[in-house]
């Protein structure tokens, strides 16, 4: 049997659209991802990831002025 796959496409662009999307960028993202210039890019990325997800859960419980 030949069901198809469930869309999950929630964007305003049909599926089709997205796929060619996806295909004419894939192998620019990939190269970029294996390069040494984007692993560093990633890492950065990831470091100031890590810096606002501290920050954010450090505001979340103030306990400056409370007695």
């Amino acid at each position: 049997m030949n069901k198809k796959k469930k869309s999950t496409n929630t964007f305003p662009y049909p599926d089709e659209v997205i796929d060619r999307l996806a295909r004419a960028f894939y192998p620019a993202i990939l190269a970029c991802w294996n390069s040494e210039e984007g692993q560093r890019e990633f890492a950065a990325w990831q470091a100031e990831q890590a810096h606002h997800t501290t920050s954010k859960r450090n505001r979340a419980f103030p306990t400056a002025g409370y007695p």
